[in-house]
């Protein structure tokens, strides 16, 4: 793959192929495709990617999980209007549990399966080239540009008494829902406080004030607030 067709694709498979990643973004990304279809499921469910989502922040899942994916999977079963984005949110808690137990029951090979899977889910509950478009672009979101590694210069953190990394912090918690999508003009308050502060890389900068979606995971946010997703 070339970097422009990294940048222009907009088939979410294709660029999950290409990356080399096995972390916790796996997950974010997952769960960024289950908020795209939650409008198209009931609320105990939503209530389950929220549960998810704490996972993904470290709370470990005990004794809950089994009865919980067991539910996804009954619901999924004996309902043909849900089973599309139920199933989406039923891989995503599978993929989360994975990185979170190295034991757990699911090779490294069946979570990667497992991450197409969501995302097709999420497709075939609300087929359109938007709901592709996007996956895209989550990809892009948490991974960057692997062409062009970049990393924000930690003496930006400290300045005017951390109003970075508070913006930044106040973009990961106010959260737009049901989507769980960042605010855009706070991303592009963070764009100016970079710049103020002395950045002036093109890649930061442009991905901060670019109008495509931003999600938890984001990796300009997730450099600002020391965010860092170690292999599992």
């Amino acid at each position: 793959m070339t970097e422009n067709e990294w940048l222009r694709s907009e088939n979410p498979a294709t660029l999950l192929g290409f990356n080399r990643n096995y972390d916790k973004r796996l997950s974010l990304f997952a769960v960024a495709c289950c908020r795209q279809v939650c409008h198209l499921i009931p609320d105990d469910v939503r209530r389950v990617i929220e549960y998810i989502e704490r996972g993904i922040e470290g709370e470990r899942f005990g004794k809950s999980f089994p009865s919980v994916r067991e539910w996804l999977q009954r619901l999924a079963s004996e309902n043909n209007r849900y089973y599309d984005a139920v199933s989406a949110v039923e891989c995503a808690l599978s993929i989360t549990k994975a990185l979170q137990y190295r034991h757990f029951d699911l090779s490294r090979h069946d979570v990667i399966v497992l991450v197409h899977q969501t995302a097709e889910y999420a497709y075939a509950a609300a087929p359109s080239n938007s709901i592709r478009r996007c996956q895209a672009n989550f990809i892009r979101d948490l991974y960057g540009n692997p062409f062009r590694r970049c990393h924000i210069d930690s003496s930006l953190l400290t300045w005017n008494s951390g109003t970075i990394p508070s913006i930044a912090q106040q973009i990961y918690d106010k959260r737009i829902m049901p989507s769980g999508r960042f605010d855009n003009s706070l991303m592009g308050i963070l764009a100016d406080a970079l710049e103020d502060a002395g950045c002036d890389n093109a890649d930061v900068l442009n991905h901060c004030r670019n109008e495509k979606t931003h999600i938890r995971g984001c990796w300009v946010v997730s450099s600002v607030l020391g965010k860092v997703y170690p292999a599992s």
